[in-house]
């Protein structure tokens, strides 16, 4: 839903040409409708996957209305796999680039950018998804990582993030500029100077920001917590 005196729905979604936006009114009247002959790029420039999806669809994670009247879209691919052991079925998610729209508050996009992200989790509780929220007036990305991608400026071959394999795990947070320019920064990792976690421990969820400080719950096993950043 969209700020301001009348209340906006804003719709957001994937279309043959590219992606659409859609605004209706407090009473269900369609406002405008826009489509933008963009295509998606399956990688980035200059990047490389690991390994690559198949039966791959474009999935919304996101719509975050901001303070000025603008609306954010973060979405990325999406594949699922179903897999059994002989003793029960396992359903793996796999997810793969981090797209980021945003629009003025008439639903014309004003930029866009791709951002490379490749994970997978094994479908239970938690999810390896990226979010996105605004503080001290800039406009934010949180996400877990894996900390092998972060090593030099302008990596050519991105790792995936597997849940099994906690070990190279970190969490990744930056601020994106009105051209959607990051500038991702490592805030926790095992044996991270600054704030070392263990290597079971991950970013979980968002839970509130205030002008202070951003809480978020981090999962330790058993012992979840909620920790915050204030700089």
């Amino acid at each position: 839903m969209l700020p301001g005196k009348n209340d906006r729905f804003f719709i957001f979604g994937e279309t043959k040409e590219g992606v659409a936006t859609i605004l209706v009114d407090e009473e269900g009247v369609l406002q405008g409708e826009n489509f933008f002959e963009s295509e998606k790029p399956s990688v980035p420039e200059n990047i490389s996957y690991e390994a690559e999806m198949k039966d791959v669809g474009f999935e919304p994670g996101m719509v975050l209305s901001l303070q000025d009247g603008r609306v954010m879209v973060l979405a990325y691919r999406h594949s699922q796999e179903m897999w059994s052991d002989g003793r029960a079925v396992h359903i793996n998610n796999y997810y793969q680039n981090i797209y980021l729209y945003l629009f003025d508050n008439k639903g014309d996009m004003l930029n866009s950018a791709v951002l490379p992200y490749s994970c997978v989790d094994g479908g239970g509780n938690h999810q390896d998804i990226p979010v996105i929220f605004e503080w001290k007036g800039d406009v934010w990305l949180l996400y877990n990582g894996n900390k092998s991608n972060y090593g030099s400026r302008n990596p050519s071959k991105w790792n995936r993030l597997v849940f099994t394999k906690p070990e190279p795990r970190c969490i990744v947070m930056g601020r994106l500029e009105n051209d959607l320019n990051f500038e991702p920064k490592i805030l926790y990792a095992p044996s991270n100077p600054r704030k070392t976690m263990s290597y079971g421990e991950y970013f979980d969820q968002l839970i509130k920001v205030t002008d202070d400080a951003v809480y978020f719950l981090m999962y330790r096993g058993s012992d979840n917590y909620i920790d915050k950043i204030t700089e």
